[in-house]
């Protein structure tokens, strides 16, 4: 693995700059190491 792998654009208007005030309406996205499956 290398660091530029991590090298990316994010727009800061998608990282959550506050917490969303109802917990149920959170969410997390979870990646399988072995298999890259993505799931949220």
């Amino acid at each position: 693995m290398k660091k530029s792998e991590f090298y990316f654009e994010l727009p800061q208007k998608l990282i959550a700059q506050h917490p969303t005030k109802e917990r149920t309406q959170s969410r997390l996205l979870v990646l399988d190491k072995d298999s890259g499956a993505v799931q949220d």
